[in-house]
């Protein structure tokens, strides 16, 4: 079974289910089975932890929705109605993974990114603190900015506007010369 999981291109909960199978099979700890599969204890650990997620996360994860930085974020929300929701916008709204990491620790936190199809992509974070919300106003004041220095810049440009007046202004370019030509506009 060892060899299986090492030589076999095995997806995460395959792998999860895998170890935990031998640890109860054959009375393993952690560190025995991960010297055993030549991983560290803590990776042995973090494939365990996947296990715990609601069923829907781990077919998810299993038939590639989510990856497993998405979904070793979602191990650290405590209740399974969060982990879902945030299952279901990371499927919905393509997060990244630092996004659903920022949403896991109750972040706030409003994204606004130009994309190839030029549509206007908003992500807002569910925070049980009592932050300052943002409203679609804003968004739609935010999107009209970076749209403005998008076309006199030339290039992308993504928005990452926080609680309250912070935020980072994301200037992308392809090559030297694209850059200088970004510095002689500004």
């Amino acid at each position: 079974m060892i060899e299986n999981i090492q030589r076999e291109e095995l997806n995460a909960i395959d792998v999860s289910l895998s170890y935990k199978r031998l640890m109860e099979e054959c009375g393993l700890k952690m560190e025995e089975l991960g010297e055993r599969v030549g991983k560290k204890r803590s990776t042995v650990n973090n494939y365990l932890r996947l296990l715990k997620l609601p069923d829907d996360i781990q077919l998810g994860l299993k038939e590639g929705k989510i990856s497993m930085g998405h979904a070793r974020a979602l191990v650290g929300v405590e209740d399974d109605i969060t982990q879902l929701t945030i299952f279901d916008r990371i499927i919905a709204e393509g997060l990244s993974v630092r996004s659903t990491e920022a949403l896991a620790r109750g972040e706030k936190e409003v994204t606004i990114d130009d994309h190839e199809d030029s549509s206007v992509k908003s992500t807002q974070t569910v925070s049980n603190q009592k932050l300052k919300s943002t409203t679609a106003l804003d968004l739609d004041v935010l999107s009209s900015i970076r749209n403005d220095i998008s076309e006199k810049l030339g290039t992308k440009v993504d928005i990452k506007a926080k609680s309250g007046d912070k935020g980072t202004l994301l200037i992308h370019f392809e090559g030297e010369e694209e850059l200088k030509n970004i510095l002689e506009r500004l």
